[in-house]
This record gives structure tokens, sequence and C-alpha cells, in this order.
């Protein structure tokens, strides 16, 4: 079997998952595309789930796992195709609007072939630091690969990676990199630095994929691409990702959880799309520890709607679509840390009193502040570059644009003051931790910071918020519009 083999499990089960309870309402083939790629990401989590359900309840090999995810696949299969029946929908309708409303035209045109040329250098950056480094950086083959390595050669065996022996691996670190990459291994026949490196890429780059297609479905293109050209010019960002650790995954199902929660707000099946939102946020927790950190930020973004708006009867629509999403993934999670997984080191290395004791020494909280500062300026200067974008191209003002930025933006602090309370009482030097970890921390909020950014901020070629800006460009011509007599015109309703 070939690493090609192992991908058509995952994406049509993603696709399959977005047919069903995605946030568009056509036929099965209808936006095929945005489908597959968005999906993409939960088919891969949903098989590390299976690899791991596997190898806990079945005498795991190779046979069981390539018969449980075609039965897995099969029953999707019936269910979307009975689903598009009794809603008398086709399988297949031709044609699709475009989400601006609008042709490319050429402006737009060079902001994509800006992209792909971005896409590109990255790439070949993200080639050079693989090769030099093909079993990717200390965490990688001491952490990640190494328990890839204990589920894939020994299915009698593979509970020793969560042997006391191994505390100094983190044996309570979640599965979906070690069990994806166990389970790539299994269908290409063997070992290889190859299917690590492709599943780092593919997080990676996923993460632009969906600022790309989710951004010019909520507000227009070429926003987007635009999001996305900001992320690529994050050099720490690929940097991260070819080391191979878990933390580019974990910001990936962060983004795609703000997404999905975004998209049940504004899209058509707002139950399904937040139970996806559910899905993909107790994927993040499936990722690493500090996942459960985003299941709690996450909560607090979603009380955001039930404060602000009146509409309160489709925000604990929403909760109640989150949490169906949520439970099954959930349940895997429960059944590791209980089965499995040692008591993290966090909670159990200190007592009462050397926790109050750190807690209450305000000079532990400045080292943090400082170090996060200069972390800030350090690894993402492009930030004032967004500022200026931000201050030409102006700031939608429809409530629920604005609801929505609030959301993914209250999650976002929920997690950085998490962080900066973990870093605070961690067991460990304080100063050894914040260089060993900060900017990889900073990465788990990154993609879906850009994401909240451009969702605020009105897209330069066209107006398609609905309400006109607050901006610099808007001030400017209606400056313009004074000097020759007119009135500025209103903006372009979507």
């Amino acid at each position: 079997m070939t690493f090609l083999f192992s991908t058509a499990f995952p994406l049509l089960t993603g696709f399959l998952l977005m047919n069903w309870l995605g946030p568009w309402t056509g036929p099965p083939g209808e936006k095929a595309l945005p489908k597959l790629l968005l999906g993409a990401g939960l088919g891969v989590a949903a098989s590390s789930c299976l690899t791991f359900a596997g190898l806990f309840f079945l005498p795991m090999g190779n046979t069981w796992q390539f018969l449980l995810e075609g039965v897995v696949a099969f029953v999707l299969l019936i269910l979307v195709v009975g689903i598009s029946r009794r809603r008398g929908t086709p399988l297949w309708r031709g044609g699709s609007e475009n989400s601006a409303g609008e042709g490319i035209g050429l402006p737009r045109a060079a902001v994509y072939a800006a992209l792909l040329l971005a896409t590109g250098l990255a790439a070949a950056s993200f080639w050079h630091i693989s090769s030099a480094r093909p079993h990717g950086n200390w965490d990688a083959w001491a952490i990640w690969n190494m328990r890839a390595r204990f589920l894939f050669r020994d299915s009698e065996h593979w509970r020793n990676a969560f042997s006391p022996l191994l505390s100094w691996s983190h044996p309570d670190y979640p599965l979906l990199v070690p069990a994806s990459v166990a389970r790539i291994w299994r269908y290409m026949g063997g070992e290889s630095t190859l299917g690590p490196s492709l599943l780092a890429g593919a997080f990676t780059f996923g993460a632009v994929v969906v600022l790309v297609l989710s951004l010019d479905d909520l507000v227009g293109r070429p926003q987007g691409a635009l999001a996305g050209l900001f992320l690529l010019s994050s050099s720490s960002f690929v940097r991260h990702g070819a080391s191979q650790y878990a933390d580019v995954p974990l910001g990936f199902y962060i983004l795609l959880a703000n997404v999905f929660l975004r998209m049940s707000a504004d899209g058509e099946r707002k139950y399904g799309t937040a139970a996806l939102a559910g899905m993909s946020a107790g994927f993040a927790a499936w990722t690493k520890n500090e996942g459960m950190l985003f299941l709690v930020a996450i909560a607090v973004s979603m009380a955001i709607p039930l404060v602000f708006s009146r509409a309160r009867k489709a925000g604990f629509q929403r909760i109640a679509g989150f949490g169906a999403g949520l439970a099954p993934v959930a349940a895997v999670i429960a059944v590791f840390k209980t089965g499995l997984a040692l008591p993290s080191e966090m909670l159990l290395a200190q007592g009462t009193a050397t926790l109050w004791g750190k807690l209450s020494d305000w000079e532990r909280y400045g080292t943090v502040l400082r170090n996060l500062a200069g972390e800030f300026a350090s690894g993402y200067p492009m930030i004032l570059l967004l500022a200026a974008y931000a201050f030409l191209a102006g700031v939608g003002a429809s409530k629920e644009r604005r609801i929505g930025v609030m959301e993914v933006f209250s999650g976002l602090m929920v997690m950085l003051l998490g962080y900066i309370m973990v870093y605070v009482t961690t067991p460990h030097p304080l100063q050894w931790q914040l260089d060993n970890s900060l900017g990889r921390l900073l990465t788990h909020l990154w993609p879906s910071f850009v994401f909240a950014c451009f969702l605020a901020l009105n897209s330069p070629f066209a107006r398609d918020a609905g309400v006109p800006a607050t901006g610099c460009a808007e001030v400017l011509r209606g400056r313009e519009s004074r000097w020759k007599g007119k009135a500025p015109r209103a903006g372009r309703s979507r």
C-alpha cells in the first residue's frame, strides 16, 4: 500500500461529513471542492480515532484497520445518499455561484497569483527543513514519532508506550498525531520518514486552505487569499510545521472549530455545522493537552451571542449541536485518559503551598509578559502590516460580524490567559520553559487570530459586508465625494 491509498478514507469521510452536517444545503456534488478540502482535516482526525479504537478494543492488525475504515465509510455513504433522497435533492447540480457574486477580475487574480507564489516559496522552505531533519526536531522523534512506532510495530504490547519508565516522554499526551503516523505506515507497509513529513505538510498548508475557503465564503473574494498570504508570511509558522510537532495540527483544529462556529451562525444548517465545530474542538483536545483548555475557551466564545444577541434560541441550538458533535470524540479522549494516560506532571509535581507562592509572585508574571512581547516582536512583526491594512480597508460595521469577531477573539484571549497561568505555575525553571515552548504555543493561536482579523476587515476590492465600513479608505472616499458635491456611495449588499 502507498501513502496515496492512506488518504482515501480521510478524504471520503470528511467529504461525507460535510455533506451530512456542513453549512451548504445543496446536492452532495455541489461545492464539491470546498467540502472535500474543509472536510479532509475531519477525516484525518476520525481515522486516528479509529486506529486507537481498533488497538484498544480489537486485535488490531492491518486487516482490521482496513476493514474498520471500509465499514465506517460505507455507513456514512449510505447515510448521505439516504438523507439526500429524503430532502429531495439530486446528487449533482451543475453550476455554483461565486461567494462574492462577481467574476474574479484582474486585481483579484493578481492576489491569487501572489498566494500561489507564496505557497510555492513556503513549500520549498518546508522541503528544505524536512530534508535537513527528516526525523523532525527533538519532540518529534522523542515523543510523537516514538509513540507512533509503538503503535505500529507491536499490536500486542503497544501499551508499553505509556509505561511509567517513559514518563519523560509525556505519556499523558493524546494520540491524534502518533495514531495518524502509525496508520500511514500501515498503508505504506513500513516505517518511513516520508509519512510524518507529508502529514506535517498537510496540516501546515491545510490551515492556509481553510483560511482561503472560509473567508471567501464568509466575507468575499479575495479576503481568504489575503489571509493565506498573511499566514504564509510568518516564517515561524512554516518552521514549526516542518518540525513534525503537534503544535501546528492543534492550531489547525482550533482554526477549523472557529470557522465552523462562525459558519453555524451564518450558514443554512446551523445545528449540523455547530456539530462540526464541536467535533473539531474535540479533535483539538485529541491532539494536545492544550486542546482541553480550548474546550473551555470555545465555551466562553459560544456564550457571546447569548449576551449580545436577541436570538438566544438559536444560540442554545448551536450549543446543543456543538455538544452532539463533541460527544463521540470526548468518549475517545475519556477512554484514553482513564485507560492509558499517566497523570500530567503539571498537576502532580508541586504542592499547594508551592503553587500559591508562584501565583502570588508578581515578578513571574512580569517575566512571562516580557517574553510574550518579545516573541511577538521577533516572530510576528507582520502584525504591523496587518494594522496598516486595517487602517486602509476599514472594519465591517454589521452587528453579526462584530459578534462573530468577538466570539473568536474571546476564545483566543481565554487561551492566552490560560497559557500565562501555566507558565506562572510551571514546575520547571520558568525561563527555560519560556525559551523552549512559548513560540510553539503562539502557533496554536496564530491561524485563528488571522482568521478573526480578516473576518473583521472588509475586502479591498468589493464592499461585501452589507454595511458601510469605518476606515481610512471610507473617509477618503467621503471627502472626495464632498469635494465634487456628491454623496458617498452606499456599500453594496451581498
